[in-house]
């Protein structure tokens, strides 16, 4: 009994480092049932099925979703969490003591929420970005995870991440193959539409847990026009963060990795008129970062520039 518990506190504590996740499958090969991990999935389609690909050589021990049709269509994908235990409110799902993890890819609005009360609850997070939906979000995870330090393994999931040609990429940069970096342009074609009025009373889908997928989010009444898909409720303010928020996470990792960057000094931002309900359909935001003087290629200050928006020649990189 004293070699298991120990056995399976050091996997525990190394399996959902960062990259294990990743290479669930293959460390599987030498591990025995009773040493996996219990992996509990919060949202079961879309991002949850690929992230759910990267644990699978773990016990897909608990699924979690408000749309009960995601269930079959993540069977079918993954049948050996067939009599995996099924909740439609993750608050539920955290609270079963044979759970070791989680993986949480629902809608943006509540990541953060999902992701702090699991580490509260002593277990390992993984959390598909963004991580949060708002910078005081972003500031709690940080801060019960600093509490939780040592004892909970934490991953954000922005899969190009770690990808080769993004890892070649910083390498060459902070080798200095094209010298020193002032300034660093990003941009995304990606334009939102402008929102249509949902109006009209409609009734719920039996299949559908609409409480629970607002959340966090202000009560409003069901419309089938939030549902189903990212490009819908992404770029509502109440759900999601935009091109930026969504897209952001992606492109932007790549220039902040690669030079090192903190905090910024100064932020601006360009767009049409806010707008409380609809996220920008372009954007253009510049940050301002200071020198680090840790690194001599690095030690100047460096400008990052987002752009997204249609395909319109002003909105685009001079």
């Amino acid at each position: 009994m004293g070699d298991h518990v120990d056995r399976r506190s050091f996997v525990k504590s190394a399996a959902l480092t960062v990259g294990a996740l990743t290479a669930g499958r293959a460390r599987a090969q030498a591990t025995s049932p009773n040493e996996k991990l219990n992996i509990g999935i919060v949202g079961v389609w879309g991002r949850g099925a690929g992230n759910a690909e990267g644990v699978r050589g773990e016990n897909l021990y608990a699924l979690c979703d408000v749309d009960e049709r995601t269930y079959g269509q993540f069977i079918e994908k993954f049948p050996e969490a067939a009599q995996a235990k099924r909740e439609n409110d993750w608050r539920r799902l955290i609270e079963d003591p044979a759970l070791d993890a989680v993986v949480i890819s629902g809608a943006d609005h509540t990541h953060a929420p999902c992701a702090v009360a699991a580490m509260q609850r002593g277990l390992h997070v993984y959390c598909e970005k963004p991580l949060a939906h708002s910078v005081y979000e972003a500031r709690r995870v940080r801060e019960v995870y600093r509490e939780c330090r040592g004892k909970v393994a934490t991953q954000m999931g922005t899969q190009i991440h770690a990808t080769d040609n993004y890892r070649r990429v910083v390498e060459l940069i902070q080798g200095g193959a094209i010298g020193p970096v002032r300034e660093a342009h990003v941009w995304c074609s990606r334009t939102i539409p402008p929102l249509e009025p949902l109006e009209g009373t409609h009734e719920v889908p039996d299949y559908l847990e609409w409480d629970l997928w607002l959340g966090p989010a202000p009560d409003r009444p069901y419309h089938p026009g939030y549902l189903p898909g990212n490009l819908n409720w992404n770029r509502r303010w109440d759900f999601g963060n935009g091109v930026l928020g969504d897209m952001g996470s992606h492109l932007i990792d790549l220039p902040w990795w690669a030079l090192k960057l903190r905090q910024p000094e100064t932020v601006s931002a360009e767009g049409p008129d806010p707008d409380p309900v609809q996220c920008p359909e372009w954007q253009i935001v510049t940050w301002q970062h200071g020198p680090r003087p840790d690194s001599e290629l690095l030690n100047a200050p460096v400008t990052v520039k987002w752009y997204h928006g249609g395909q319109q020649r002003e909105y685009r990189p001079q």
